[in-house]
Order: C-alpha cells, then sequence, then structure tokens
C-alpha cells in the first residue's frame, strides 16, 4: 500500500499550519521547564489541578461569546495542568462536562507569544472578579517553590475530574525533557517532516483501528500539537478514522516484551508495509533518557543565570549542558547525572545538522 493510499488527507488544518504551530508548543515548554515544580511538587500541582477545576473552568463557562472564551489565557499553573487534560481528549471532554453541569466543551489553541500575553491581559481582570483570593500572577511563588514535594495538597477534595492530572503532570516531564531543549525541535525543515511523518502516523491507525502504535518523539510533538487545537483535533480524528483518537502517555515501561517494546516493533512492521520505508525511527526524534528533577533543578538556575548576563532573554541561546557555563554552585552540577554526559564527548550529527543525543528507539 503507498503512501498517498494510506495517510489521510488533511482539510482545515494543514501539515504547515501544524509545524508552525509546534514551535509555539515547543516555547510554552520551556516555560513550563523553568518551573520544575510543576512536575514534581505535589502540593503546587494538586493546587493548580483545584485552581482549574474551582476557578478556571468555571470562568470560561460564565464567558458566553465562544470567541472571545477561545482568546483568554489563565495563570501559569492552571496553563499547564489544562495543557495536560487536553491530551487525554475523551477524558477532557467527560470531564469537562462533569464540572461545569452541561453539555459545553471549552475549545483551545495554541497560542503565540504576544496572542499568550493578550490573552493573560483580558483573562486577568475575570479572574480576580470571580476569585480575589486566588493570585493570577503566579509564577514568582513557582520559581520560589520547592521543585519536589511528596505527598500532595488534594487530600479530601472532592472532584468531579476522573483523570489525574497530578499523574499526568508529572508524566509529562519525560515528553517535555525530550523536546523541549533539542535544538531540531525550533528547526523549520525537521518539523515540515514531522508533520508528514505524523500524517502517515495517523495513516496507520486508520488501516489498524485496534492497533496501539508507538510514534516517534517528533511524531508524538505534532500529536500534541494537533490535540491542542481541541475542536480541529476532534473534527478530524473524527472524519478521517470514524472515532475520536485517543491520546495514551501512560505506557512508559521499555523493558524488553514489555506493552511498548512490542507496540513498538509492531509499529515499525506496519510502517514499513505501508509505506516501503525503513520504518519510522529518524535521527532526533528517538528517547534520550529520562532526566533527574536535580537535573531539571540546575538547568533552571543555569537558565537564569544565563538570562541574568544577557545571554537567553530572547531564547536564542539555550544552555544544554552543564559545561557550557562556570556558575558560582559548580559542585552541585558534578553531583547531578546528567543524561547528556556521554554526547558531551562525543557528540554526533542529527536531523539537520543540528547535535544529537544518544539516540535510543521511542
Amino acid at each position: 500500500m503507498g503512501c498517498s493510499s494510506s495517510a489521510p488527507k488533511w482539510s482545515e488544518w494543514s501539515k504547515k499550519d501544524l509545524a508552525k504551530s509546534a514551535v509555539h508548543v515547543v516555547n510554552f515548554l520551556r516555560l513550563v521547564e523553568a518551573h520544575p515544580c510543576l512536575y514534581g511538587n505535589k502540593d503546587v500541582v494538586a493546587s493548580a489541578v483545584r485552581r482549574y477545576e474551582e476557578v478556571w473552568l468555571p470562568l470560561l463557562a460564565s464567558v458566553a461569546d465562544k470567541q472571545n472564551r477561545i482568546e483568554l489565557c489563565p495563570p501559569l499553573d492552571v496553563e499547564w495542568i489544562w495543557h495536560c487534560h487536553l491530551l487525554a481528549p475523551k477524558a477532557y471532554r467527560r470531564d469537562v462536562q462533569k464540572v461545569i453541569g452541561r453539555e459545553l466543551i471549552f475549545d483551545h489553541e495554541v497560542f503565540t507569544a504576544s496572542r499568550r500575553e493578550a490573552g493573560r491581559t483580558a483573562a486577568k481582570p475575570l479572574w480576580e472578579k470571580m476569585a480575589p483570593q486566588e493570585v493570577f500572577e503566579i509564577e514568582a511563588n513557582l520559581k520560589a517553590a520547592s521543585h519536589v514535594v511528596a505527598g500532595g495538597g488534594s487530600a479530601g477534595r472532592a472532584s468531579k475530574i476522573e483523570y489525574d492530572l497530578m499523574a499526568a503532570a508529572e508524566r509529562q516531564m519525560s515528553f517535555n525533557y525530550q523536546v523541549a531543549w533539542s535544538p531540531q525541535y525550533q528547526n523549520a525543515t525537521f518539523l515540515d517532516e514531522a508533520a508528514r511523518r505524523y500524517d502517515r502516523f495517523v495513516g496507520l491507525k486508520k488501516n489498524d483501528p485496534n492497533g496501539f502504535f508507538v510514534p516517534t518523539y517528533d511524531i508524538d510533538l505534532m500529536w500534541h500539537t494537533h490535540q491542542l487545537h481541541h475542536s480541529a483535533y476532534v473534527n478530524y480524528t473524527t472524519n478521517h478514522l470514524g472515532q475520536l483518537l485517543n491520546h495514551d502517555d501512560s505506557v512508559n515501561d521499555r523493558s524488553e516484551g514489555s506493552k511498548l517494546d512490542s507496540s513498538w516493533k509492531m509499529t515499525c512492521e506496519a510502517w514499513k508495509q505501508a509505506y516501503r520505508t525503513d520504518g519510522p525511527a529518524i535521527s532526533g526524534g528517538m528517547w534520550r533518557g529520562n532526566p533527574s528533577t536535580a537535573e531539571l533543578a540546575l538547568r533552571s538556575r543555569a537558565q537564569d543565570l544565563i538570562a541574568g548576563i544577557g545571554g537567553s532573554g530572547g531564547g536564542k541561546y539555550v544552555v544544554s549542558e552543564p559545561s557550557l557555563v562556570a556558575p558560582p554552585w559548580t559542585a552541585e552540577w558534578s553531583a547531578v547525572p546528567w543524561v547528556h554526559a556521554r554526547c558531551l564527548q562525543q557528540p554526533a550529527q542529527g536531523a539537520s545538522g543540528a547535535m544529537a543525543p544518544h539516540f535510543a528507539r521511542a
């Protein structure tokens, strides 16, 4: 079966739009990466989930005009939880209706930096009117919060949201690490190709609706980006696949014979059969190891250090490894098990000429 007959045609959403939008998703992930408490501080994440359910969703319900509603952007902690919820589209639709108590689904789109700032400006007075006791400008609090706090402050709070958003936020730490600071995920050529490959990935699902297919990280970024345009994603997958394509990021056991391992092998074979190519593996799109919270914490401090000396304020320069800076807390760097230590010694060329990390399967 050839590519043209297997992969579905895009209608309201083009591959070029998807690739351009993915850049803004990566920029948002970088912002989240600068606040590691949004992964591992259970008190912070529990508070964000509560604020999302008790303030943000009711606030959206209070805005009658759909276009005005979609232009609103919440505080960063709530924005992150909303992001995670949208990556489980079936749960998102179910949970929102339970929270609001009626059939009303809030659409979402990926914002450019300027549109995001305008959305925050428009949302802030509405937020402060609805919940004056809840801080809107929360970034300073997030920066000051401990990166890891066990437990969680949600005990005893009744919630209508069934999906485990705290676990989802923690799981996304690994995904964000794979793409947020890898230079190829800011490269237009690489992202255009990723959008084309995502098109093919959806084609596998069309060929085999019951198959559990495993994406590479470049494809998964496009999948995330598509889901973050909720209505477009629902309409597209429903029209082309006959059902809403759900997204399951809870399968993470990479051991030999695991579901992820066997499904990856099945994905490779299905890809070869459908497209007569070597398979979906691609330089720059593979798993590169899981970070520790200690690494993320010190990476965040390095970014702040560079910003303080005028290096990365506009996102032009990226601190990707500890050896690129000489911080006043050098001893702490040496104590962290950096995933890329081997790559610093033996750099390899990845997609579009960007330095690539140690490659493993998705």
